[in-house]
């Protein structure tokens, strides 16, 4: 839950430290914006930390502006109020081009993504919808981006803060680096222009949610990492032991997880962990959720990064692969598409 008194996000910090800080830490990036060696290499170690034990972390003082985050967050607000035929002029037609626009109510069910060779198709899809934003570069193999015309604002605020996520997701990608013993820059050529998506999600108020279905169901996430930050409490991440652990999020703190093709960088010596949106009421408060998913570039090569190789094999578990290619069908089987 997040608010903005001072003396709430106190006690909220003081709650995640008391219940959550054996499973979800909160790590400072103050030092992340600086080169000094020491500093780096401690950071290091606690993002190491973090996703060796359960792939989530918190962050804070970013250098985003949350000033900026409310403003962001009330565009999203007016735009997902507004009439439907508002919301559809940027929905993307093109089934190639599925995962961007607007995306109706409960077109999605992020739990047949676990199996995306033969997703099943019995699950009661997720009660959300959503505004996926991509990539303005023209190598990353998409359409050109589309807005509403209504709020007037939309276009600015989704554009600024797309690239502030972008800028903020490199700079962890440095941490990231250091953390598994590799040079600052060992990333910076798999992300000269990323395939990363800007993706907000509205959960309406009040909306009935049937046995077996979830605001957003169980899964992992596809890329590098997410960028996370919601209005309202809700998100779950399993730990270790299979307990679904509960993530409160106090003001001007993101939430951070890696997902999947950093964890076959890692020949999962960090895990991408099941998470998951369940409504807590049988009456659902309205959330919304911004979530910037940081992906390399279509074309980029994943394998195993040198120092996690297996010691005895010399190589990782796990077959290399291109980018694009599992991000995409990781996506067209959480619509129900079969791989081809």
């Amino acid at each position: 839950m997040i608010t903005k008194s001072s003396k709430t996000a106190i006690s909220l910090t003081s709650y995640i430290s008391s219940k959550f800080s054996s499973q979800i830490p909160i790590i400072d990036l103050s030092t992340l914006h600086k080169s000094d060696p020491k500093s780096l290499h401690s950071l290091g170690q606690q993002i190491d930390e973090a996703n060796k034990r359960i792939g989530f972390f918190l962050i804070k003082n970013t250098g985003i502006n949350f000033n900026f985050i409310s403003q962001l967050l009330r565009t999203s607000q007016a735009f997902f109020e507004s009439p439907l035929e508002n919301k559809l002029t940027c929905r993307n037609p093109d089934p190639d081009y599925l995962p961007w626009g607007y995306f109706p109510r409960n077109m999605e069910q992020l739990q047949r993504g676990k199996d995306f060779k033969n997703p099943k198709q019995d699950y009661l899809n997720d009660v959300n919808e959503q505004f996926n934003l991509q990539s303005r570069h023209s190598e990353s193999l998409v359409p050109i981006r589309q807005f509403p015309p209504h709020p007037l604002e939309f276009k600015q605020v989704f554009e600024t803060y797309y690239q502030q996520a972008y800028e903020l997701s490199n700079l962890l990608m440095r941490g990231f680096a250091v953390a598994l013993g590799v040079k600052p820059t060992f990333f910076e050529d798999k992300f000269t222009y990323g395939s990363s998506c800007l993706r907000v999600l509205h959960y309406p108020e009040g909306e009935k949610i049937a046995p077996g279905q979830f605001r957003a169901s169980e899964h992992t996430d596809y890329g590098a990492l997410t960028l996370l930050y919601s209005t309202a409490s809700g998100l779950q991440v399993k730990n270790r032991k299979g307990e679904w652990v509960d993530i409160e999020v106090p003001w001007e703190h993101f939430v951070v997880n890696i997902g999947d093709l950093m964890a076959f960088w890692t020949d999962d010596r960090w895990v991408s962990n099941l998470h998951r949106v369940v409504a807590r009421e049988e009456t659902p408060k309205k959330r919304i959720s911004v979530a910037f998913f940081h992906n390399p570039n279509h074309n980029a090569l994943i394998e195993c990064i040198p120092t996690c190789v297996d010691k005895n094999t010399g190589k990782g578990k796990y077959e290399k692969l291109f980018s694009g290619d599992f991000i995409m069908k990781k996506f067209k089987a959480s619509v129900g598409e079969k791989d081809k």
